[in-house]
């Protein structure tokens, strides 16, 4: 896997694709990688004339410092904002944005109305993943934040009261808790945060003509599916 994520990507047929386990737009179920992104994914690929590609779910963690390295793989769904804005190419959206909120089981009936209520609390996020920055620049302090590289060892901790919250993508939430085996309605919402593009980012070190083209195919997608929508 090292060597064929290392090839320089000369064509759209050498990117490397990446995700991780975050249902339920990308995740694997029965030794199959599934999802409203791969989907969407299927559908550049056509639009690209490219046959299907191998799509490898990892450790956010593990793909983002990937993609630092390697010379031609593709991270998705990727927060777009300021910081990382420099550090890798774009095509967007896979969403157009991403609510994220922090979420408590209700049995515990934890109130957040203002970041500084977070201040006491243990919070479980994803190693790397945009959020750990944006609470740990908020004022949280950083003891607070249990770093892991997937949801699995969260949602154990939470449910052992080994931690007090943590973070998911508002929409998603039933479809994670149930594709993990827990009941929806044991959680709840007590913190909602910023939203930014979801987007697929790509190296540095790709080809502009190939992200563009990659880009051009995404854009005619989701302007198709939005005029199917407004009818």
């Amino acid at each position: 896997m090292l060597f064929f994520s290392r090839i320089e990507a000369y064509s759209l047929e050498d990117l490397y694709y990446t995700s991780e386990e975050y249902p339920p737009y990308n995740y694997t179920e029965e030794g199959l990688v599934k999802g409203t992104s791969i989907e969407l994914l299927k559908k550049i690929w056509t639009g690209l004339k490219i046959q299907p590609q191998k799509v490898h779910i990892l450790p956010w963690a593990r793909a983002y410092r990937g993609i630092l390295k390697n010379p031609n793989q593709v991270l998705f769904g990727m927060e777009r904002n300021k910081e990382r804005e420099p550090l890798f190419k774009w095509a967007c959206p896979i969403l157009k944005s991403k609510q994220h909120t922090l979420i408590a089981l209700k049995s515990n009936s934890i109130k957040i109305k203002v970041v500084d209520d977070l201040k006491g609390y243990s919070i479980g996020t994803i190693r790397h993943d945009i959020v750990e920055k944006q609470l740990m620049e908020k004022g949280t302090e950083q003891a607070n934040i249990i770093s892991k590289g997937s949801m699995e060892p969260i949602l154990r901790m939470i449910k052992a009261g080994r931690i007090d919250l943590m973070v998911y993508e508002k929409e998603a939430i039933p479809s994670m808790l149930k594709h993990f085996g827990y009941e929806p309605e044991d959680f709840e919402v007590v913190f909602l945060l910023p939203d930014a593009p979801i987007c697929f980012a790509f190296s540095k070190a790709v080809d502009d003509e190939i992200v563009n083209e990659f880009q051009r195919v995404l854009t005619d997608i989701k302007e198709e599916q939005n005029s199917l929508s407004s009818k």
